[in-house]
């Protein structure tokens, strides 16, 4: 594979960057799966004779382009607070010179945005990030392949407590706090919401 990249970044000002990147990869003999009808599986045991099935093949070329941009901003508050927030936007576009596209190419995500808000205290920190996914939809013709959710979004949140000096803190996360079901790559369902708590200790001085 060979791959390049160019970008720049931005200071509009002292609270805010913008950053955007452009770059493409390229494949030869690329190992990844393909929707393959039950005629031309070579090993046919336990199949049955009108199913389509997963089968790892090498794909000639493949290319993908992309384009990434984001947005950083800091703002010092008063009584030591500072607010921090990325806004993360990625576009993805794969073209294979095989005519039946594969899983990855088929099943990535097209476009792609983020975001992470955090407010941050001399007692205590609080934030909310996020994740949005955009793929073409699949119909696929067999029960044994997966389904890959189209779009979704999920949201996660953190609050944390100083406790002694920066050192120690204690906290309490929710991530997929909307309890979204979805799948992703290849079809694997991904958790729904879920509650974690703990203690943090730092080290460092």
């Amino acid at each position: 594979s060979f791959s390049y990249e160019g970008g720049a970044d931005v200071f509009v000002s002292n609270q805010l960057k913008i950053s955007a990147t452009y770059f493409q990869r390229y494949h030869k003999n690329l190992i990844d799966y393909v929707p393959t009808p039950y005629a031309e599986i070579p090993r046919k045991v336990n199949l049955l004779s009108n199913g389509t099935y997963a089968l790892a093949k090498n794909i000639a070329e493949v290319t993908t382009s992309g384009f990434e941009t984001d947005f950083q901003y800091t703002k010092q508050l008063q009584k030591n607070g500072t607010i921090w927030a990325t806004i993360g936007l990625i576009w993805l576009d794969s073209k294979s010179t095989d005519t039946v596209p594969s899983f990855y190419i088929s099943s990535h995500a097209k476009f792609q945005a983020n975001f992470n808000v955090q407010y941050t205290q001399k007692r205590f920190a609080i934030s909310v990030n996020g994740l949005y996914k955009s793929r073409q939809s699949q119909k696929l013709a067999s029960p044994a392949i997966a389904k890959v959710s189209a779009d979704y979004i999920v949201l996660n949140a953190k609050a944390e407590a100083f406790v002694w000096q920066n050192k120690a803190s204690v906290f309490v996360e929710v991530d997929n706090f909307l309890d979204r079901n979805y799948t992703d790559l290849l079809g694997s369902q991904m958790p729904g919401r879920w509650l974690m708590g703990g203690i943090k200790i730092s080290l460092t001085k």
